[in-house]
């Protein structure tokens, strides 16, 4: 696992891998004179609540039709079907660790709302996190590779999905999309199991054809002994070199999904 502005770890266990970065979060947070530090966790979060369980939780929810786009775009899918299916399991595994939380250990905000009043928003944030506002919350551009958030990559799947690609992935989503206030654009699909599956082999098969053309066959057939062989230290040596690749690979994309 690789979490931004930190290195990357490899673990067995819960307990080792918060061992890990408990580490190398008390490093940042003296290197940056601060005592609040924030991941970014796309999946896997639900151990989370586990390993600090007095952390607090912004949850961001955004368009899964958008979510879609985005994730064929870094790679992370190879199909519209496959790549909708990552936002319907990461949201059950938010309901799921939610119902362990208390009220005041998380926020939810919509992506829309929050780049179309980023203020409003971070306003809500601060209050939920007990710091007090301030504009330098918009100069991290000059400190990353981040840009600001564009408004219109909200609602961009009207333009950029068609009619078969909406239904597609909103397939098994009406339930969750509406409970999240997102209206389904298609009347329910029945998609056989067959046809579901066809379509979730279709979209490993493009991941792993973009995983040979970014990686290289060496570093596929180093991965595969490492996982093999249990290797740790060969472990990281993947980990790391696929974190290098997938920050290059974003950094071209200048944060546009």
């Amino acid at each position: 696992m690789s979490v931004e502005g930190l290195g990357t770890v490899s673990a067995k266990s819960l307990q080792e891998f918060k061992a890990q970065i408990d580490g190398q979060v008390r490093e940042a947070l003296m290197a940056e004179q601060s005592q609040i530090f924030g991941a970014t966790v796309h999946v896997g979060f639900k151990s989370l609540r586990e390993a600090w369980p007095h952390a607090r939780f912004i949850h961001l929810i955004r368009d899964p039709r958008d979510i879609a786009i985005s994730n064929l775009k870094l790679g992370w899918a190879g199909h519209p079907f496959e790549a909708a299916e990552t936002w319907s399991t990461a949201e059950r595994h938010w309901d799921k660790m939610r119902k362990t939380l208390s009220n005041d250990q998380f926020i939810e905000l919509r992506y829309e709302d929050l780049v179309a009043q980023p203020r409003a928003e971070l306003g809500r944030v601060c209050d939920f996190l007990q710091i007090p506002f301030d504009e330098s919350l918009f100069s991290y551009t000059q400190s990353s590779s981040y840009t600001y958030p564009k408004q219109e990559l909200a609602q961009r799947w009207r333009g950029r999905l068609t009619d078969r690609e909406i239904s597609l992935i909103e397939h098994g989503l009406h339930e969750q999309m509406l409970s999240r206030g997102y209206q389904p654009a298609s009347s329910k699909t029945n998609v056989p199991n067959v046809v579901a599956a066809a379509y979730r082999h279709l979209g490993k098969w493009k991941v792993r054809r973009m995983s040979l053309k970014e990686h290289g066959l060496k570093h596929l057939i180093l991965r595969k002994t490492a996982n093999v062989l249990k290797s740790k230290k060969l472990q990281e040596r993947v980990l790391a070199a696929e974190a290098g690749r997938r920050a290059e690979h974003i950094k071209k994309l200048e944060k546009n999904y």
